[in-house]
């Protein structure tokens, strides 16, 4: 359940706020509790996969972390089943546009790909044996690039394969670097990935050659890139503190600090012409993009552990998950100009019902007979009012007929 307050005497404040779409009151969904690691989304936003590593357990004198499981969700994370993957410490995974070809990498072993959207997977056989980072896969799932982060006399790399994963390559990326992140444009030309302590390095030749990015050395948690690979993005913290978000709009041969807060960034995710950002920091905040980091909106999201982001290609479904929680969505968006407010909830199978209640302590909320009409462009539920006079509380709630 998710609550939303309209005030016509704030309505320029609330406008503001919520103005965007993407500035949305995020919900817990039925995932279980777990140290969730890494999660991914199909193009539409309907197929998600998730991973996650298993509680620390004491070895005497050092701390060994126990396996864990893969998740997929076919309706935009509503409700979540679990995978007949392998039980493993995961590390990272990533979707195909269509949601069906899969590649996951654990903290150490081999790498595993799913052609069925998670039903099925196999160990690609061709692949190495790692310490893995990070992985990244293409729009159609046939190019897939995985990290190896180097650390200390141990040389890291980033590999690729062309093929969806039968072969694979060791690029000329550094060796030195201990890598965080990287991310893949939709035909799986340009990469971009990130390093801890380290650099921001691109490559728009599939990883035959790679260049550094203009910024200094960092705590690179998260990068994305535009589907058309002309808008970058990097986030983190730096060596002494907390950075900022910064964006590059020309295929990175510029950059600029955006405008978002200064934090520890952890995971940015963007829309599919880039034009939408959402990005999580250590602080607990959930912070959305509508116009390519112009301008940043904080989302009314629980301050919890966020860990990873995954968006749809518009932008329009969301996704986080929490190392050590669950994993949530945005369940009730709100806009409003004219004196009228529109209301937007997720598609789904689980009968939600719009309600409303002038006094939040009040316990008697009163359904909303209007019927909603549902937009098949995003898949989702909307409904326009009437502005009222006084503040209104807003909430969608899952009917007893449901349950």
């Amino acid at each position: 359940m998710s609550i939303l307050k309209f005030s016509p005497i704030t309505f320029a404040i609330v406008l503001a706020i919520v103005q965007s779409a993407l500035a949305q009151s995020w919900s817990q969904t039925g995932a279980p509790i777990a140290n969730w690691f890494s999660i991914a989304s199909s193009g539409d936003g309907n197929n998600l996969v998730a991973v996650t590593q298993g509680d620390q357990t004491n070895q005497g004198s050092w701390f060994t972390t126990l396996p864990g499981a893969i998740y997929t969700s076919t309706n935009s994370g509503l409700s979540w089943n679990l995978s007949d993957g392998p039980s493993d410490v995961w590390q990272s995974v990533a979707s195909s546009y269509d949601g069906n070809e899969l590649a996951a990498v654990p903290e150490y072993g081999g790498l595993y790909i799913s052609t069925n959207a998670g039903q099925s997977w196999s160990e690609a056989t061709n692949a190495p044996v790692a310490f893995w980072g990070n992985i990244a896969i293409s729009a159609n799932g046939l190019t897939i690039a995985a990290t190896i982060p180097g650390a200390e006399a141990v040389p890291g790399g980033i590999l690729m394969s062309l093929d969806a994963g039968i072969t694979w390559q060791q690029t000329t990326a550094p060796t030195d670097q201990d890598w965080a992140s990287i991310a893949l444009s939709g035909d799986g030309k340009k990469l971009i990935a990130g390093a801890i302590d380290g650099g921001v390095f691109l490559s728009t030749n599939s990883g035959t050659t790679w260049f550094r990015a203009s910024m200094t050395d960092g705590i690179w948690e998260s990068v994305a890139v535009s589907s058309n690979g002309q808008m970058f993005v990097a986030c983190g913290s730096s060596g002494f503190g907390p950075q900022s978000i910064f964006i590059s709009t020309n295929s990175a041969s510029t950059w600029s600090q955006s405008s978002v807060p200064v934090a520890s960034w952890q995971t940015v995710a963007t829309s599919a012409d880039g034009s939408r950002i959402v990005a999580a920091n250590g602080y607990g905040q959930i912070y959305t993009s509508p116009d390519s980091g112009v301008t940043w909106h904080q989302n009314d999201a629980p301050s919890v552990g966020w860990f990873a982001l995954a968006s749809s290609s518009d932008g329009a479904k969301l996704v986080a998950v929490v190392n050590g929680g669950g994993i949530y969505i945005p369940m009730l968006g709100i806009t409003g100009s004219s004196g009228e407010i529109a209301l937007s909830w997720p598609s789904n199978s689980f009968n939600f019902q719009l309600q409303q209640s002038y006094d939040l302590t009040a316990t008697n909320w009163t359904a909303i007979t209007n019927v909603p009409v549902l937009n098949l462009t995003n898949l989702q539920y909307g409904l326009t009012l009437p502005s009222t006079n006084h503040n209104c509380f807003y909430r969608v709630q899952q009917s007893q007929a449901a349950h």
